[in-house]
Order: C-alpha cells, then sequence, then structure tokens
C-alpha cells in the first residue's frame, strides 16, 4: 500500500488538516460498498469503546479490590467474573470485525485467538489497524475511537 507525497500538488491555501489527511490517506486498497463500510466503521467503533469500558472497569475493580482489604478469594472470585463476563460479551463484535476485514479463515482463527487473556489484545489491535486501513482507503475520516459516521 503507498501514500501519495507530491509536494507539487499541495494547495497551500486550503486547512492544514487536510493537507495532512491527503498526504496520509492510501492510494491502494479495496473499494467497498457505504453498507459494508458502515457495518466496518461500527463494529471498530464498538470493539474500540468496549475497550476503554474494559479498561476502566479493570482499573475501577482492582482499586476497589485495594480499598475494601486485602485479597481473598471471595474479591478475587468477584473480580474474574466481572471481567469475564465483560470478555465474553466483547468478544462478539471483535469476532464478526475478524471476520468482515481479515477473511473467513483468517476471521474464524483470530476469533478464536480473541478468547484467550492478552492475545485477545494483540488480535484487537491488528483488527483495529486493519480496519482502519479499509476505511482509510474508501475516504473515510477515522480517529481515536474509530470512523467519522457522517464522512461515509
Amino acid at each position: 500500500m503507498g501514500f501519495r507525497v507530491h509536494l507539487d500538488e499541495l494547495d497551500m491555501d486550503r486547512e492544514p488538516e487536510q493537507l495532512i489527511l491527503n498526504y496520509a490517506r492510501p492510494t491502494t486498497g479495496r473499494k467497498l460498498g457505504r453498507q459494508k463500510l458502515l457495518l466496518i466503521a461500527r463494529l471498530q467503533k464498538g470493539v474500540l469503546v468496549f475497550l476503554l469500558v474494559c479498561v476502566i472497569d479493570y482499573v475501577g475493580l482492582t482499586a476497589l479490590a485495594f480499598a475494601s482489604g486485602p485479597w481473598t478469594a471471595e474479591s478475587m472470585e468477584r473480580v474474574s467474573s466481572v471481567v469475564g463476563i465483560l470478555s465474553m460479551i466483547g468478544v462478539v463484535p471483535l469476532f464478526v470485525l475478524c471476520l468482515e476485514v481479515h477473511g473467513p479463515l483468517a476471521g474464524i482463527l483470530l476469533g478464536l485467538l480473541s478468547l484467550v487473556p492478552l492475545v485477545n489484545l494483540i488480535v484487537l489491535l491488528a483488527t483495529s489497524v486493519r480496519a482502519t486501513h479499509i476505511l482509510r482507503a474508501n475516504g473515510v475520516r477515522v480517529g481515536l475511537f474509530g470512523a467519522d459516521l457522517k464522512t461515509i
């Protein structure tokens, strides 16, 4: 995947943000329909929001467990059950996103790997990066928490 770099084509009267977006937009990639792009964008946004909720939840549960005194079997069980439930909820959109951006075989393999703790973070990162590349190749603006659905 190549990137356009033609300084003589830059229009210096444009906004700096637009210059950066044009510079970083991939020039190749598969062109997808609007419905497929919306599906990928919504799934990516859902997975990234889920990741943020999990991080906040992990920190909050750990702080709560430390504040309540020493770790007991009951507090460990409570924390692990909440984390387990959240992980199972988040695997579904990640699995569907893996299928959409990586294809059926790699999507199933990565979906199964997303059930493994800590490996799921690598799967999430790889899938999110791939979804970002696909969306940007189709002219969609992608920020920190996924695509801007208004630009699709």
